[in-house]
């Protein structure tokens, strides 16, 4: 590049590296003679296994210089670093994978004229079975059963032709498989080792002449730790027993191909994840459904074409359907759904369950009323007489296991961050470019899940377009996204990582209530659901605001269901939007969501000010499902 000053990243020592669990972010400085004006560089050698997105300048004063552009392009490789394949690999798996379905369907057409030949044969053999003495000439006899032997002569023949056709494709399908599984491997291999053929560009303007130290920020893959014990137990010389007193040793065992090595750094270890696709996930509705419903058959002749285990001449085609008057939501569902995927988190902690239609959670006589539920608590059992304590598939905070005492130091600084718990080696290390375990001695402690995020509120005066976004978090990189559109005063929410000082724990209880005797052709059955979350500040000090969001199940538009709201007494009948306070520092809201149109759409967020250190709370919600008797339903 014509006026370029290259600079040959090698030349200049890594000084420090944070490693995550998959991925490192790599820092070295580079020190630079600024000219006043523009200064290009081109900066070569760097690894072919950095994340583009993540490589960023840092270290210039602001009344000094000034970063104008950068650029970092990472050149093409037989796979790519999250395991992609080349035009060229793709254009051969296609192949593969198209002659692997022509085989398929062949062996499914062999299948099909087999099960023919078989009722073929069942037929001619049930029609013997008729005749008699009775009702049969002895010369139309014998000539049937010439008849009968040819035929299974000709069946015998087909079928063993067929047998071996598909024993043959079956041979060759096994045969793509293996070769595509050495392929792979192959490919794997030839990443183990990346070229260090990454080049950047930066451009700087200064003031004046000066000397400047550039600190060169990027994130690389094929790196990873994981931890290592040892436990340690003595015998007491005197009581020839075992001591009361054992030495856990933890460890991180460090393995990095990123094509450089590391020698002398700074490293730091990161129970953090690093991820470069993160989303703030969505609280969905919840539905009561009724369990009963069977998908709609329908039969084919020989079977659905694109089946290829083929069992018999009759085969049965199975095509779910929905009941009509569930598809409309299940498709402002799926609309919902396709523009940020569902999660069990939202904002502090998220929790999700069933559903029912009409206002928002009337009394018992109202014809519908909204419930607790969407997916992040957990689905409901399967039927209305659940057990007395249910634990949910899907919590919304999984709570750690019991806690663990830190250890003494042991080679490593152990730093609890706000979102997490950093290892800092006191002395330096070298980790080469080896794809070989290497050990180092760390500290440990315990952590619990819980997911916080980061809302900006765009007080400017201009509109931010659609383009990828990088957050950084202390100077060190979070994750990568995508934002849409921002108007002023609009908002953009974007994950920090996990956050081990919330603790949030759900659980769920049913109980049958049995119903007065009434009219036989309209009785009914009611579940009554308690649903208690508890949300504890591990922290030594107080936490502003957490928000707890959580969703009460609507029956939708089926009328046979009825949801009530009992307790919190009161929250029912407030509006949305309005304020509903339970205690002091703890209140709730009714959320609007997209789909639910006039009919409630049973969101619920809880809001707890000033929650103290070591504090918690528990807030416990009830409601009532009535069903007709004799249905099962879930929570969906």
């Amino acid at each position: 590049m014509k006026g370029h000053t290259y600079i040959d990243a090698q030349e200049h020592p890594i000084e420090a590296v944070t490693l995550y669990s998959k991925r490192a972010e790599v820092r070295r400085v580079i020190t630079l003679e600024l000219k006043a004006g523009r200064n290009d560089f081109a900066i070569t050698n760097l690894p072919s296994s950095i994340v583009s997105d993540t490589f960023h300048i840092s270290g210039l004063s602001a009344g000094q210089a000034s970063v104008v552009d950068t650029t970092c392009v990472v050149p093409p490789s037989k796979t790519t670093l999250f395991g992609a394949k080349t035009a060229r690999q793709q254009q051969v798996s296609d192949k593969k994978y198209q002659t692997r379905v022509e085989l398929e369907m062949k062996k499914n057409q062999l299948l099909r004229e087999q099960s023919l030949i078989h009722a073929k044969n069942d037929v001619l053999l049930s029609y013997a079975k008729t005749l008699t003495g009775e009702n049969t000439q002895h010369g139309d006899f014998i000539e049937f059963l010439a008849q009968f032997n040819e035929a299974a002569q000709e069946s015998l023949s087909a079928t063993s032709q067929i047998e071996a056709a598909v024993e043959n494709i079956e041979l060759r399908i096994k045969k793509l498989n293996l070769a595509e599984n050495d392929d792979e491997s192959s490919d794997e291999e030839i990443d183990l080792s990346p070229k260090q053929k990454t080049k950047a560009g930066v451009v700087i303007s200064a003031k004046e002449d000066c000397s400047v130290k550039l600190i060169l920020t990027y994130v690389v893959s094929g790196a990873s730790w994981t931890p290592a014990y040892e436990l340690h137990a003595t015998t007491d010389n005197t009581t020839k027993t075992v001591a009361n007193a054992v030495t856990l040793h933890y460890r991180a065992s460090i393995i990095q191909k990123t094509g450089e090595d590391w020698d002398n750094i700074n490293l730091t270890l990161s129970t953090a994840e690093l991820s470069t696709n993160m989303a703030v996930p969505t609280l969905t509705r919840s539905f009561i459904r009724d369990t009963s419903y069977r998908p709609a058959m329908k039969t084919g002749l020989f079977g659905d074409p694109n089946n290829f285990n083929v069992s018999g001449i009759f085969r049965l085609s199975l095509v779910p359907t929905e009941p009509p008057n569930q598809q409309q939501v299940r498709q402002q569902q799926m609309q919902q759904q396709q523009r940020i995927a569902p999660s069990s988190f939202t904002a502090i902690a998220a929790s999700t369950q069933p559903s029912s239609t009409g206002g928002l959670f009337g009394s018992s006589s109202s014809t519908s009323t909204a419930a607790f539920g969407s997916t992040g608590f957990g689905s409901a059992a399967p039927t209305a007489a659940l057990a007395s304590e249910s634990t949910p598939q899907s919590p919304v905070l999984v709570e750690a296991t019991p806690e663990y005492q830190p250890l003494d130091h042991a080679g490593a600084e152990a730093k609890d961050q706000i979102l997490a718990t950093t290892y800092r080696v006191d002395t330096p290390v070298r980790v080469q470019s080896d794809d070989t375990p290497h050990r180092v001695t760390i500290m440990t402690v315990q952590l619990a899940a819980k997911t916080e995020y980061c809302k900006v509120k765009n007080t400017s005066s201009h509109q931010f377009p659609p383009g990828p976004i990088v957050t950084y978090l202390d100077g060190s990189y979070i994750e990568s996204s995508r934002i849409w559109l921002i108007l002023p005063k609009g908002e953009i929410t974007r994950s920090l990582g996990t956050d081990p000082g919330i603790r949030v724990s759900f659980k769920r209880t049913t109980e049958i209530k049995k119903a007065p005797p009434a009219n036989t052709f309209a009785r009914q059955t009611t579940t009554i659901v308690t649903d208690t979350l508890t949300i504890k500040n591990t922290r030594s000090s107080v936490i502003p605001r957490v928000l707890v969001r959580h969703a009460i199940p609507t029956p939708g538009n089926d009328e046979r269901f009825r949801v009530t709201l009992k307790e919190p007494d009161g929250l029912a009948q407030l509006e949305t939007g309005s304020s509903f306070k339970l205690r002091e520092r703890v209140n709730a809201k009714w959320t609007d969501d997209a789909s639910s149109g006039t009919e409630s759409s049973g969101l619920l967020e809880w809001s707890i000010d000033q929650l103290a250190a070591e504090g918690n709370e528990e807030i416990k919600m009830v409601y009532e499902v009535t069903a007709p008797e004799g249905v099962k339903w879930n929570q969906a």
